[in-house]
């Protein structure tokens, strides 16, 4: 899995993310991961685009395995919640 930006409003690696990449691998019968992203913090109250900005994470070279690629070609979304715009807690 390679993580990556895309453009304006969008997660930029290195100022919103830390770039990642490596291997995920599934036991069999397994059929969910989790991928654990660094995150750097900002205090930019950027505008909400799904609630915060976005990211992909690319996956490919499957072994014994396929990618389905009917939605999103192989690629995981990942959401980053802009608490800067959340109201302060009571």
């Amino acid at each position: 899995m390679v993580t990556f930006d895309s453009g304006r409003r969008v997660a930029q690696a290195g100022s919103d993310f830390v770039p990642a990449s490596g291997t995920v691998t599934f036991a069999p019968g397994e059929t969910t991961q989790t991928i654990r992203i660094e995150i750097l913090g900002d205090t930019v109250a950027e505008p909400p685009l799904l609630w915060g900005e976005w990211g992909l994470v690319s996956f490919s070279n499957p072994t014994n395995a396929t990618l389905d690629t009917s939605t999103l070609y192989g690629q995981g979304l990942f959401v980053i919640i802009d608490d800067d715009l959340l109201p302060a807690p009571p």
